[in-house]
């Protein structure tokens, strides 16, 4: 898994953001630090040292990358809460969602979470899955006690990748599907 930190504080050159003029201003930022990368997996938009992002400046500047999905998983990191607050509100109002990685203060760790409207399905299989390296399907179907067949496990995970939630490797005639690793981030 590869990774590409964006820290927006950087990429605005600004620790406030307000308003959707500026945000619209600032799309093709951010739209730009999305374009893909060769063996980019991760792109982790740090918000840290932002103070001020309001709904109107995230909704025009930094949902639309939530609209249309690329290869790589994006994720929203330190993010202070009044901003993931704000951005969770535009996110439901737009039916979107988003992976948002939270510090654990008490050890060097990130704790990933999914912001806005997610089907339960998926966020039962992205919490079945959220703690190993990786998984098949038929690993899952091999483990599953809730009669849930192979190929609805493969609909799911290749679901969740096409959202951009999951990461996907090819080892020989299966897909490997892995959640965002948070020691990566917290190394990143």
């Amino acid at each position: 898994m590869t990774l590409n930190h964006v820290l927006v504080r950087k990429l605005t050159s600004r620790c406030e953001l307000v308003g959707a003029s500026m945000g619209e201003t600032d799309r093709p930022l951010f739209q730009e630090a999305t374009l893909s990368k060769a063996n980019i997996s991760i792109i982790r938009f740090d918000w840290s040292g932002i103070t001020l992002a309001t709904g109107s400046y995230l909704r025009a500047a930094y949902s639309p990358l939530f609209q249309k999905r690329g290869p790589a998983v994006i994720l929203s990191s330190d993010m202070a809460t009044s901003v993931a607050e704000d951005f969770e509100i535009v996110l439901e109002n737009q039916g979107l969602f988003a992976l948002l990685a939270k510090p654990d203060p008490r050890r060097r760790h990130y704790e990933i979470s999914v912001l806005g409207n997610l089907d339960p399905v998926y966020l039962e299989t992205l919490a079945i899955i959220r703690d190993r390296p990786n998984v098949t399907a038929g690993e899952l179907f091999s483990e599953d006690t809730t009669n849930i067949g192979k190929t609805a496990w493969m609909n799911r995970l290749s679901r969740l990748y096409e959202m951009g939630l999951l990461c996907k490797e090819k080892t020989g005639k299966e897909f490997r599907y892995s959640y965002p690793q948070t020691e990566a981030l917290a190394n990143g």
